[in-house]
């Protein structure tokens, strides 16, 4: 019987991080699931570590090659999907419950799915809640609305579109954007998953490349009114506190 669910992780050099992820893969109560991970190469114990979980996880691809980023490391593990929902998790990110996957297949059985692109689910990062905004809002032209590790994808969606691997750290927005016309978006009333606390859209020092690609892509998609708003003004803020961290001194 093909998976249910495939759950989609990106790796380079991600020793330290992948353990918690592997537990929380291991220790789920539903077993009908395909875990993808696509390595960028790594020179540590990322490989040996992932590959010590093959009884504990028995439906897993690993692929290791060098890549340009994640949303390249993703599109490379696209045709290996099997799974009817696919679900993004980072190295340092973790299901909620041993039992989240079993509870969003009983919702899914009960659930009318067959028009539907998206499953959003608030994701916990640290003591804070991310809230997967639905019914879509006028909000999601201005940012990211719904949190990438609380969003099922159909999988129909990827027989036709991959990520856009120009863009570095919005490429999950851009792909979201240009693929809400194949379908409803619902709302799963539990949390799915936690995020890792520290990855590259939260730190600072990446915080004007992320808004300039939201303005191009807003721009892109919805035009000058949304971008030129409040995306424009958090690209002008964070390059300006960017520029002001590399010319003051350390303390």
């Amino acid at each position: 019987m093909p998976p249910l669910f495939t759950i989609i992780t990106s790796t380079f050099n991600a020793e330290e991080a992948l353990p918690d992820l592997l537990e929380s893969l291991a220790g789920q109560t539903f077993k009908n699931f395909q875990w993808i991970m696509q390595d960028g190469a790594s020179t540590d114990t990322t490989l040996e570590l992932a590959r010590s979980y093959a009884d504990k996880i028995p439906n897993m691809s690993i692929e290791s090659a060098k890549d340009t980023g994640i949303y390249n490391a993703w599109n490379n593990a696209l045709a290996r999907i099997e799974g009817e929902w696919v679900l993004f998790l980072g190295a340092d990110d973790v299901f909620m419950h041993d039992n989240s996957l079993e509870q969003i297949a009983v919702f899914i059985q009960e659930t009318p799915v067959d028009d539907v692109a998206y499953i959003a689910s608030d994701v916990k990062l640290g003591s804070r809640l991310l809230f997967a905004e639905v019914p879509l809002t006028n909000k999601l032209k201005r940012q990211m609305t719904l949190p990438h590790q609380g969003l099922l994808h159909s999988s129909k969606l990827f027989t036709s579109a991959c990520f856009k691997d120009s863009y570095k750290i919005a490429g999950d927005y851009d792909f979201l954007v240009r693929t809400l016309s194949c379908g409803r978006v619902i709302k799963y009333p539990r949390v799915i998953s936690r995020m890792g606390e520290g990855g590259i859209s939260q730190q600072w020092r990446f915080k004007s490349r992320m808004h300039k690609e939201y303005v191009i892509i807003i721009h892109k998609h919805f035009g000058w009114r949304f971008s030129m708003g409040i995306p424009f003004a958090k690209l002008c803020a964070s390059t300006t506190l960017n520029c002001l961290q590399r010319l003051l001194p350390c303390r």
